[in-house]
């Protein structure tokens, strides 16, 4: 139900979500698919991650009970294969903001979870005692996304050496600024190259956990 405090939470929620696609904008798709971090992550496959693994997940399946498929594999959203083009995944990702905007609408904020993912329990994460409701969620996707977009910021600076991209707080004008590129940059892209150890559903994933979240569902790089 939309009420002032729902309307709010939308509010700071949309601008991390414009802010992770503003971070991108005018990226082509090699660059979105080029890992710049040894733990091999890409631009895309984050995006891609935010929208299965994180508005799906967690309004579609969790808060509005939607027979969604949990995936028994961690996170498999941070994998693009090439049948996935960029804008392929940018307009997912739009397209599940807009489904979960729907939710939220509909949903009073108190509305406990309709559905619990089992594995849970395992994971340790969320504790049994959290009430899981809508509020809950947003709460946790305000967090997740603004995580992101730190992550896509950094990125973009190491890709094209531009910052301050994203949608401010309070909505005030963008300020883009354009630096050259960062000396170790290349350095660090060569880095990215390298494969990471782990392997998530038969393919490489990122290894670097968050630190202080030491949750099973893919705690690793900051995962809900």
């Amino acid at each position: 139900m939309v009420t002032a405090e729902a309307d709010s939470l939308v509010s700071y929620l949309d601008q991390q979500r414009e802010s992770v696609l503003d971070i991108v904008d005018g990226l082509p798709e090699a660059a979105l698919r080029r890992a710049v971090f040894p733990s091999g992550w890409t631009c895309l496959g984050l995006i891609h991650h935010l929208a299965i693994d994180d508005e799906r997940y967690w309004f579609r399946g969790v808060a509005a009970g939607e027979p969604i498929e949990f995936p028994a594999c961690q996170d498999p959203g941070w994998v693009v294969g090439p049948q996935i083009t960029a804008e392929q995944a940018l307009s997912l990702y739009r397209e599940e903001t807009a489904r979960a905007n729907a939710i939220i609408a509909a949903t009073p904020l108190d509305a406990p979870a309709r559905r619990r993912d089992p594995r849970w329990d395992a994971w340790g994460w969320p504790e049994p005692e959290q009430t899981v409701n809508l509020r809950w969620i947003i709460l946790h996707m305000i967090e997740e996304t603004a995580r992101h977009a730190g992550h896509l910021d950094t990125a973009r600076e190491l890709i094209d050496g531009r910052t301050g991209l994203g949608v401010l707080t309070g909505k005030l004008p963008r300020q883009p600024r354009e630096y050259p590129p960062i000396g170790s940059a290349s350095r660090v892209a060569r880095a990215g190259r390298i494969a990471a150890p782990n392997d998530l559903c038969g393919a490489t994933r990122p290894v670097t956990w968050s630190a202080g979240f030491p949750r099973g569902r893919g705690r690793w790089f900051g995962r809900s």
